[in-house]
């Protein structure tokens, strides 16, 4: 037993070692091998049922066939079809020729592994038809051109050629460009079934590469049964092949057919871009049909499947045309009587009739000539206009658009080809109602006009239903009723759908017939003029719009749709806001107002349409309420408009809600916050991530939402798509924008609103914190960052972080009241109860300090922290960025929060206050400021300490107070109390203790006490310099300090040195064009120009000058004053000509500019305020 399976081993690897060359051999063999040896193993068990002993012996009968044993024998394939049945044939042969009164070239190419003799030959026991030769070319008006069959050798069974599929398709080429020599401008017809239609497609891509003829005349294709798509046939075809697999077989081309396969997929996009584009590189692209088998192969009696089923056998280029037969029965007719060779023949005569008007009209401009039917009048083409719906009598406005539309439409009926116009935009612009105006504008261009609902597949169906009954009744009318409706229905090809009831009564399931009756009516010769509009296309993945479309190169085809889907079919008209000159017309229309608007009633309806974003559908729901509450009196408009405007304030949603009368727009009765629902579900089933990204938006400014707030708040990977993805499926439903390129993109006003009303408050609430923790954590990621490169960041995020504060805001009820704009009363001292209270107040704040901690510290980023915490943090965003009085805003909201959810002297209370007062200083309410730090010094005394380092910024920040006014005195007296305290519990290096030291600086500088403001400023440059580095912004910004004290001391020598180091340090930190590096070469001209050195002075201002023109702009106020410096220096050195223009260049841009006022060149004083 053992031996015997090492001999079946051995056996087993030689069929395996010689079929190796093909891997379908082998891993059929190998299957086949292992089944079999397991089989023989374990047969003598009787416990194997009758099944696998079935499956047993077959797969050894396979493994049989898989041998050389049986070469001596017959084959599977010598079974199916015996080799003997094809001979060798020659590579063209001419079965009809008119000769020199040939119009038309007809070329007819074979299936795989046939022969044009059987190919194209009807046989049975009786007859047999040769129909290329016998029946076509005798049907009238055909007799004029010449039939030539293709041959091409692709046996796959036995003695296969060893030639690859692009080989084959060289040869055919060849072979057709031999027929042609003498006649290559003829216009040729292909004819090519299964297989052969794949070779066709390979065969004109070459021809258009290689500027053939046989690519510029090809006027007609008509497809029989081509897998387009691939077929599974090829897999049982494959399984044949190997059993015949010693006689010579290949599966090469087999595989090429294989459903999905690569090759297919971009042989058909190529042949697409090139032959069936709207814009192919063809100007006259050629008349193509698909004919489909509607019957499946026989085995026996046993009905299995079709060859090339539904979906692989039409394109996306051409007509589509069933046949009752099957695959095998395609290309071959019993004779001209035959029902689908009278189908074949429409479709024939079609492109026949385009090539021929093609021929004649060839020396013009290349305008395609439309093909008439005989027995036909375009008169019968003319159906009398009707839509489902009145004209809007309130529409108002669009004339660009719609004079656009008309434009395109001349233009594509002018130059020929397929008329498809787009109109694409967010639900709720106008795509419909501009459509419904355009049919009604220009009904008399058009023969008919048709409307079609894509709303569902079911209402598409339901559309071409009524368009077919619509077209059967007008035939009755036109007939006076002589002929009957079964004659009728014959003529639309609709014999076998209607009843006495005409199409009343037509079942859903054979909807499909009436669509491709109606598609072959409208492909018609003399049915040129037809406009067809598909509404509401939207759900391009559920309704693929090509089947519905016919394929002609005439009529007019527009669509409506929310997605961005429809690039390659035609020309896409994107819809947007109304301008405000179309808007208000349209507003006093839908009001019913009907007299002249004077100044007052002018300047509410212009804020109302302001409101609105000009926003169509929300204008019309304005003015439909509005109507609801006017009268005849003069006064009563302009109290509907105050009513509206300041009910928005109070309620917009109830107003956005507000449901029009349908009598006023019967096609449509949704809603501003009810119209992008459909779009919004349909996105979620899609892509949860997209829909999760456009609420997030609702919370968030609505221009510029850019990536790195939503990457870097969760963390997310460099190489992550997800956020791509995301904002491509919110832009293919018209949710978004993409502005100057994909890194960002625009929300509207209203599409926010709705994302943010249409979920319930705590939804809100916990989507707003979401958003707010992930900028904050942004915001904490960029920080590990340059200063400069945060900075960009910081302000580019700040309208966002504007928009979540207000909403968080908002949903947490809070509200700065007319109490929390004044500071808290001084806290009293009396004894032990105030002793107590701020040792209880210290304690409280240290567990909340602990509590965070532990926060923070087992939870990534910005975790659990409370929102109005979080939002305190984030004002120091503001302040970084001198927006004091927002970051005011934010920490008077914070303060409130803290008193009424903590304390009014608790830690947390006490710090925004100090934060507060620092704002409103910097505003020069000094006063205020005052109040505010005397009230948090007195507070943070009793629950802090009077040598806390926060009790002692209090006092920094009441010495600035007391420097601003003049009293610089007191201000040196406090601010060295609080130098000594944070000296003694900080250090002298330590940030805070050094803030201080630059404001002692400071009050030395304002005292003209130059020396000893330099000596402070030199101990913070060395305490920086320790500390954070000589090349942080903080460390240069002392260097500049330093340079202009000894400036004013006359040390210009040493100035000169100080700035120079500095200009080196910023160049190669910042880059030559930053601001800062710009401010330090005027410093340095300045210093020049106080020395005398006019020169050099002049040099280091008009590099500085031309940065800032470079950077800034003509105009900008730093390149202004840059400007009068260089005609300064110039005046200085006796130029005042050269002066002169500096100065007339500097006012002409000071006049563009409107200024406010003068304004110089910004010290770095105002920076030592922030912290402290």
């Amino acid at each position: 037993m053992e031996i015997s399976l090492l001999y079946e081993l051995a056996f087993w690897a030689l069929v395996v070692t010689a079929s190796a060359r093909h891997d379908f051999y082998y891993i059929v063999t190998s299957l086949s091998f292992f089944a079999t040896r397991l089989h023989y193993r374990m047969w003598p068990f009787a416990r194997f049922p009758i099944i696998p002993r079935l499956i047993f012996i077959a797969l050894s009968i396979w493994c049989y066939f898989l041998t050389p044993a049986h070469v001596l024998g017959y084959t599977l394939m010598d079974l199916w079809a015996p080799y003997s049945v094809y001979p060798p044939l020659n590579p063209i042969e001419i079965v009809h020729d008119a000769g020199e009164s040939s119009v038309v070239d007809v070329f007819a190419i074979h299936g795989l592994g046939s022969n044009p003799d059987s190919a194209w030959t009807y046989r049975d026991k009786i007859t047999e038809t040769r129909w290329l030769k016998d029946v076509l070319p005798k049907e009238e008006g055909l007799s004029n051109m010449r039939v030539v069959m293709v041959n091409h050798r692709t046996q796959w069974f036995a003695n296969t050629v060893d030639a690859s599929f692009e080989d084959h398709a060289e040869m055919i080429l060849k072979d057709i460009e031999s027929v042609r020599k003498g006649d290559k401008h003829r216009p040729i017809i292909f004819i090519a079934h299964s297989f052969g239609g794949l070779l066709l497609k390979q065969t004109l891509i070459l021809a258009q590469l290689r500027s053939s003829p046989v690519a510029i005349m090809t006027r007609g294709i008509l497809f029989l049964g081509v897998p387009h798509s691939g077929t599974r046939t090829a897999f049982s075809a494959s399984l044949l092949s190997c059993t015949a697999y010693w006689r010579g077989s290949s599966t090469a081309l087999l595989e090429y057919m294989a459903p999905g396969s690569g090759h297919l997929m971009s042989l058909e996009r190529k042949f697409y871009d090139i032959y069936a584009h709207a814009y192919s590189a063809s100007t006259s692209p050629p008349y193509i049909c698909d004919f489909l088998e509607m019957r499946s192969e026989m085995f026996g009696r046993l009905a299995l499947w079709p060859t090339v089923d539904r979906n692989s056998g039409r394109a996306s280029h051409g007509d589509v045309v069933q046949l009752d037969t099957d695959h095998r029965g395609l290309n071959k007719f019993r004779s001209a009587q035959d029902p689908n060779f009278r189908r074949f023949l429409s479709q024939f005569v079609v492109a026949f009739e385009i090539a021929v008007s093609a021929s004649k009209s060839r020396q013009g401009h290349g305008t395609r000539v439309v093909p008439t039917y005989p027995h036909t009048s375009a008169g019968e083409y003319h159906i009398p206009f009707r839509l489902d719906f009145f004209r809007n009598d309130k529409f108002t406005g669009r004339n660009d658009i719609l004079k656009r539309l008309n434009e395109t439409f001349s233009h594509y009926q002018e130059l020929g080809g397929p008329n498809v116009v787009i109109l694409q935009g967010i639900g709720g612009i106008g795509k419909t109602e501009v459509a419904v105006e355009y049919a009604h504008l220009y009904q008399y261009s058009y023969s008919s006009v048709f409307w079609f609902d894509c709303s569902t597949e079911n209402s598409l169906h339901r559309s071409f239903l009524r368009a077919a009954t619509r077209v059967l009744h007008s035939y009755i009318e036109k007939t006076g009723r002589l002929a009957t409706l079964e004659e009728i229905a014959a003529r639309l090809g609709l014999e076998k759908l209607i009843d006495e009831n005409g199409l009343e009564s037509i079942q859903e399931g054979r909807i499909s017939e009436v669509v491709e009756a109606m598609k072959n009516w409208f492909s018609e010769g003399p049915n040129t003029r037809w406009l067809l509009i598909f509404d509401n296309l939207d759900d391009l993945d559920a309704l693929d719009i090509m089947n519905y479309i016919p394929r002609t190169g005439w009529g007019s085809i527009l669509i409506t749709s929310r997605r961005r889907g429809f690039i390659s079919y035609g020309t896409t008209i994107e819809i947007s806001e109304m301008r405000p000159e179309e808007a208000l017309p349209f507003l006093v229309k839908t009001s019913r107002f009907r007299q002249d608007l004077n100044q007052d009633e002018l300047q509410l309806a212009l804020r109302l349409l302001e409101l609105l974003e000009y926003f169509p559908l929300a204008i019309e729901q304005a003015g439909a309420y509005i109507s609801q509450r006017t009268s005849d009196d003069l006064g009563s408009y302009r109290r509907a408009l105050d009513d509206y405007l300041d009910s928005y304030k109070r309620n917009a949603k109830m107003l956005l809600e507000y449901k029009r009368s349908s009598v006023l727009w019967g096609n449509r009765n949704d809603t501003v916050l009810t119209t992008w629902e459909v779009s919004f579900n349909a996105i979620t089933k899609e892509s949860p991530e997209a829909s999760d990204l456009l609420l997030r938006c609702g919370f968030l400014a609505n221009n510029d939402i850019f990536e790195g707030m939503f990457s870097l708040g969760r963390k997310l990977p460099t190489e992550d798509t997800t956020f791509k993805e995301s904002v491509s499926k919110l832009s293919s439903y018209s949710l978004v924008r993409f502005r100057g390129g994909h890194d960002a993109f625009s929300i509207h006003p209203l599409v926010q609103f709705w994302a943010r009303e249409r979920l319930h408050l705590d939804v809100q609430q916990q989507l707003a914190s979401s958003v707010l923790h992930m900028l904050a954590d942004g915001l904490q990621l960029r920080n590990e960052k340059e200063y400069h490169e945060n900075a960009q960041f910081e302000r580019r995020i700040i309208p966002h972080l504007d928009n979540v504060l207000d909403h968080m805001q908002r949903l947490l009820g809070s509200s700065t009241t007319e109490a929390s704009l004044l500071p808290p009363l001084v806290p009293i001292r009396r004894g032990l109860p105030y002793v107590a209270e701020g040792w209880y107040l210290w304690a409280w704040g240290i567990f909340s300090d602990i509590s965070m901690l532990c926060r923070h510290y087992f939870l990534s980023g910005t975790g659990k922290m409370s929102e109005w915490w979080l939002a305190y943090k984030l004002g120091s965003i503001y302040r970084n960025q001198g927006l004091a009085q927002k970051a005011e805003r934010i920490y008077r909201w914070t303060f409130d929060e803290a008193r009424r959810r903590l304390h009014n002297e608790h830690p947390k209370a006490l710090e925004i206050a100090g934060d507060l007062a620092l704002m409103i200083s910097l505003q020069q309410r000094y006063d205020e400021a005052s109040d505010w730090y005397d009230w948090t010094l007195a507070s943070r005394t009793k629950v802090l300490g009077k040598e806390h380092p926060s009790t002692l910024g209090a006092k920094n920040g009441l010495a600035l107070i007391f420097q601003s006014r003049g009293d610089t005195d007191s201000a040196l007296r406090l601010l060295m109390e609080a130098f000594a305290g944070r000296r003694k519990r900080l250090g002298e290096n330590d940030i805070l203790t050094m803030n201080v030291m630059l404001n002692i600086a400071s009050v030395f500088e304002d005292r003209d006490q130059y020396s000893e403001a330099a000596n402070w400023y030199q101990r913070v440059f060395t305490g920086r310099q320790k500390t954070l580095g000589e090349s942080h912004k903080d460390t240069l910004d002392t260097m500049y300090d330093i340079s202009e004290v000894l400036k004013m001391q006359g040390e210009y020598d040493e100035a000169i040195g100080w700035a120079q180091r500095l200009l080196a340090a910023r160049a190669r930190t910042l880059g030559e064009s930053h601001h800062d590096t710009t401010k330090t070469i005027l410093q340095l001209g300045e210093i020049l120009e106080l020395k005398g050195q006019y020169i050099e002075s002049l040099s280091w201002y008009q590099q500085a000058l031309t940065t800032q023109q470079k950077t800034l702009g003509e105009t900008h106020v730093d390149t202004l004053s840059t400007m009068i410096l260089v005609g300064g220096v110039l005046q200085l050195q006796e130029e005042p000509n050269k002066a002169l223009n500096c100065y007339s260049r500097a006012l002409a841009g000071q006049k563009k500019r409107l200024p406010k006022g003068p304004r110089g060149n910004a010290t770095n004083h105002d920076s030592h305020w922030w912290t402290f």
